[in-house]
């Protein structure tokens, strides 16, 4: 029997990793492929190529100087996204190390941009079995502005969803 793709979507907060005990009650580590998704804000760096002087001002300066808006080493989007990257990636490895201990085939993916729009397209271009996520478990007002990445998942993906609302110590 090939094993289930589960991909847990994690957000860097406590409750999101609620849901790794619930997984690990429901499925054998013989029986399931685990992916730990992680989606990050877009990279803001700079997008244009390095400034080019058109000509030689009179001070003999080519390039702007310090008390101009822009930095004197530009950070392209790139640099920045590959920074944020590590940095996403070496918060997972505690999980990662965990879950193998456990004996559990799992891996890790970031991605950027909106988080229902990544972990949709990541489900449905990686043949995954189950997403096993919690919620903040928001309504009213608080649902209004801030959302729901959970709702939005279960209203658009095509595979079966293991959703955990935590609950909070009191």
């Amino acid at each position: 029997m090939a094993k289930q793709r589960v991909l847990i979507p994690v957000d860097g907060s406590d409750a999101s990793l609620r849901i790794l005990p619930q997984v690990r009650k429901l499925l054998r580590p013989g029986d399931a492929e685990i992916v730990l998704f992680r989606v990050g804000a877009e990279p803001e760096g700079w997008t244009e190529g390095p400034e080019r002087p058109t000509a030689v001002d009179f001070n003999g300066s080519l390039y702007p100087t310090r008390g101009e808006s822009r930095p004197l080493h530009q950070i392209y989007a790139t640099q920045e996204e590959e920074s944020r990257r590590t940095v996403l990636e070496d918060e997972l490895q505690e999980e990662l190390k965990l879950l193998r201990a456990d004996g559990y085939d799992v891996s890790a993916e970031v991605r950027f941009g909106k988080p229902a729009e990544e972990i949709r397209a990541f489900a449905a271009s990686n043949e995954i079995d189950l997403i096993a996520m919690t919620t903040h478990g928001r309504t009213g007002i608080k649902r209004l502005f801030a959302g729901s990445v959970a709702e939005e998942v279960v209203r658009t993906v095509k595979v079966p969803i293991l959703l955990l609302r935590p609950f909070r110590a009191e």
